[in-house]
Order: structure tokens, then sequence, then C-alpha cells
């Protein structure tokens, strides 16, 4: 992953993806970003405990994800990069995904961060129509997943048939997960959506001011989605999610639902059903007993 660091004096960019990547469409446009000395995918997971033990500066921060990076020459001195990541390493522990982002965080070098347009998960209502897809940790890859391979496993073994042809080993191990990862399911729901907007634009006054612009363009996107899902399945009705419950994770998953963002946005979309019987004022004292709850678990 740390290789085009090495390379940069004679790239001008280069694009490091995950090997389980599936490419969707081109990545040209990744090339013609200007004046950044990376581009990656920032996620939700904290810089602690992704690097564990870490108490320094950032460790609040959200980390850089590996599933593609994009170096730019205008990094200023790679091979010091390169260096500094291996001291991380050593220090911390081998994670790249860690690495990378305390060099970025600590060095304040300008980075482009991707969206979700260019990565996206195993769930594949998130991933519509997206450029890059990919698959999620060591049972939620396209040949080992019953569900994920229900999705995707028509690209997959095109290429598979490919890989074989060309000498390739063949894989034999046959489905190891029937589905996981139902967070994402959850995590999909609107009043999540919801949630994790208000938690993230409520600390300035632009984003108080800029929220209720936010929180109806997520309402008409999610509502745009259902429609376009629904006229999906119809046609392709291989591609209709099961219910949670066929999740082997569902369980587990079910916790993140007492998260803050999932009951900021239940809490909200209540108010709005509600409104005419004072559902907004009762919205305001639901902020309050969340806030209260969560400043009490953190202490």
């Amino acid at each position: 992953m740390f290789e085009p660091l090495l390379l940069l004096n004679e790239c001008e960019r280069i694009i490091y993806l995950d090997f389980d990547i599936m490419l969707l469409r081109g990545i040209g446009e990744l090339f013609e970003l200007k004046g950044y000395c990376f581009a990656a995918h920032r996620g939700k997971s904290l810089l602690n405990p992704t690097l564990k033990g870490y108490e320094g500066e950032f460790k609040n921060a959200r980390v850089y994800r590996s599933g593609i990076v994009v170096y730019y020459d205008n990094l200023p001195n790679p091979q010091e990069c390169y260096e500094q990541i291996y001291r991380l390493s050593a220090h911390h522990g081998i994670n790249d995904q860690g690495v990378l982002s305390l060099l970025i965080l600590s060095a304040k070098f300008k980075t482009k961060e991707l969206g979700y347009e260019y990565t996206g998960s195993t769930y594949w209502r998130k991933s519509i129509g997206y450029p890059i897809i990919h698959a999620w940790g060591k049972d939620g890859r396209f040949w080992n997943n019953e569900l994920v391979y229900q999705f995707w496993g028509k690209i997959w073994s095109k290429y598979y048939q490919r890989w074989l042809e060309c000498g390739g080993s063949e894989y034999k191990s046959g489905f190891i997960c029937r589905a996981n990862y139902c967070i994402e399911r959850i995590r999909y729901h609107l009043a999540y959506k919801l949630g994790y907007a208000m938690v993230e634009n409520h600390s300035t006054l632009l984003g108080k001011f800029k929220l209720p612009f936010i929180l109806f363009g997520i309402v008409w996107k999610h509502r745009a989605r259902q429609r376009e899902y629904l006229k999906i399945i119809k046609v392709k009705p291989w591609l209709k999610v099961p219910p949670m419950e066929y999740y082997e994770d569902y369980k587990e998953a079910l916790k993140e639902k007492q998260s803050v963002p999932y009951r900021l946005g239940l809490a909200l979309i209540n108010a709005g059903k509600n409104w005419y019987i004072g559902g907004f004022f009762k919205l305001y004292e639901e902020i309050k007993k969340i806030k209260a709850e969560q400043k009490r678990s953190k202490n």
C-alpha cells in the first residue's frame, strides 16, 4: 500500500486499490484532481481504537480507509513519508489505515475526502450505480458470502473464469458465511441518516443554518432511492434484500438502534409525524435527554 511513496519521483499520480476491489466504472476522474497530496475515503471509525493505545492529539479523528488511496506528486518529501510510515508502524503496530491517517493528520497534508461514490459496501443498496464496490472483511467477499455472491456473483464469476483460463488457482472453500454486517442495513435507515447529519452539523452556527436543508435533502434522496430499489427488484428479483433476521450478526447489530444518531433521527421523524400535537416540543426534550445520557456514559 505504501510503495507508491517511492514512485512519486517518476509518477504524477498513483492509485492504490485493495485486492478485493471490484470496478464498475472508470476512475480517470481521480487523476484529474489537482492541488492535493492524497485522496482517500474517510470512514466513521476513530483513530483510537484503530491504533490501539494511541492517546495523542488525533485520537478522536476519523480514519482514512485503505480501500482506495490516491498519491499525488504534490506530496513533499515522499521518501521521508515512507520512512515515517514504518516508524509509526513499529511504534503503534501494523495497521495500514491507522498509520496512514496519523501521517496525514500530523503533517496536515491536503487530502481529498472521497465519499461513497468511490467505495461501496456489501450492502448493495448503498452501492447502486457506484463505480467501485469494496468487499467487506474476510466473510464478506464476493466468493465466500452467500448473500454478497447473490448480488455480485454473476460479475465476479465472469472474471473468475478468465482467472482460471490464465492459470489462476481455483477457489474451493465455498460459502463460509450466509450473510453478515447487518449494521450496514441499520445505518441505511432514514432515522440513522438524519441523526448522523444532526450530530455532524450541530456544533457550528453555519452547520445549524444548513441543517434543515441537509435534512430535507436526505429525506428526498432516501425516498428517491426507495422508489429506484422497488423498480430494480421488479426486473431483477434476485436483488431483493432478505429480512434483517436472515443476517448472522442481526442481534449484535440491533445495538446500533440505541446509538445517538439513530435515536436522534427517530425522535425527529416522530416529531414530524406529530407536529400538530406539539411534536417538536417533545423533540427538544428528547434531544436534552439523549445528550444527558451521552454525557453520563462518557463520564
